[in-house]
């Protein structure tokens, strides 16, 4: 049996490629870029026993005003991930990993750790496990007939209103995307940590993970809103989205989603996700009604120091300011 944290990129994609379902979220390009976020930088912790081993990959951040550090998923997901599929197996590589990994991170000034579960992983016991809601997902395997037929009824009467305005859903550039993002994000006064750089997503392309980015334009070539996705194996993220005030009669968000669905052929499940404000997830739940749970874990390796740093938050960790 073996504990290990590793930042080397090329043997962290060497046992990456031998999980089962592996996830893009889990690999070192995908954590480089995420680090820029959460000012800090990528690691994963391999923990072997014989043949058999659990790959779990993390943002590390320097807390300030001290010498210790904590860790963080990143953005969006992190997890668990495994190279067998049998339970028994998994159970007793869970177990070991959570004893060798908090006793390392206890001695190695480590303070805590907060994990948003990627819906497909599970989340371990031992960690501090809440089930935040029930994601939304729409099957893209199933016939567009019988997928629609799952809308709720005031989502197929926007679609019938949305088709007599002609849009034209196609590739759109970052930087036109970016540009109205940051408009509509800065208008709605989000929280700065979701106001991602046109930088930060040219990283993300350059890392290797396909990103889609599509608009929804008028007749007259104006641009109503812009969606990006992520492609994960045979899944599909709703990542980010943007839409002008000025066409949002015209319901674009729905004209992209439903070309999404009906006609792109990016993959075998869309994960639209949740959110808040809770008319985001109101909207969301129109177009399927199948939900995946989505967890967040925590733990505190070190309760003392855990205690003794200044609270600025409810939120965990209670010493850092809690994202809005």
């Amino acid at each position: 049996m073996s504990l290990r944290l590793l930042d080397d990129s090329n043997t962290w994609m060497s046992y990456w490629t031998q999980t089962k379902n592996p996830s893009l979220y889990s690999t070192p390009g995908w954590l480089r870029v995420a680090a820029q976020i959460d000012n800090g930088y990528p690691q994963v912790a391999i923990f072997e026993d014989g043949l058999d081993f659990v790959l779990h990959p993390f943002i590390r951040r320097d807390i300030p005003n001290s010498p210790f550090t904590d860790l963080i998923s990143g953005f969006d997901f992190g997890g668990f991930w495994f190279n067998t599929t049998s339970s028994k197996t998994i159970s007793s590589l869970s177990e070991q990993f959570v004893s060798e990994f908090s006793d390392y991170c206890k001695h190695n000034g480590i303070i805590s750790e907060f994990v948003r579960n990627h819906p497909w992983t599970i989340p371990l016991d031992g960690y501090s496990n809440i089930k935040v809601r029930d994601n939304v997902i729409v099957d893209l395997t199933q016939p567009i007939e019988l997928i629609e037929s799952q809308f709720h009824s005031s989502l197929r009467s926007d679609i019938r209103r949305m088709l007599q305005h002609n849009l034209t859903i196609k590739y759109t550039s970052f930087p036109e995307f970016h540009q109205l993002y940051l408009e509509t994000t800065e208008d709605k006064g989000r929280d700065p940590y979701y106001l991602f750089s046109e930088d930060w997503l040219c990283e993300l392309r350059n890392a290797g993970t396909l990103v889609h980015c599509f608009g929804a334009y008028t007749p007259d070539e104006d641009l109503c809103a812009a969606h990006v996705y992520i492609v994960d194996k045979d899944k599909v993220f709703y990542h980010l989205s943007a839409a002008s005030p000025n066409f949002i009669h015209l319901k674009p968000n729905i004209a992209i989603l439903w070309y999404i669905i009906s006609q792109s052929h990016l993959g075998h499940t869309l994960h639209l996700g949740g959110g808040r404000p809770a008319s985001l997830m109101k909207f969301k739940e129109k177009f399927s009604q199948r939900r995946i749970p989505y967890y967040v874990s925590s733990m505190v390796f070190n309760q003392p120091i855990y205690d003794a740093l200044k609270p600025i938050s409810e939120d965990f960790p209670v010493y850092r300011k809690a994202v809005s």
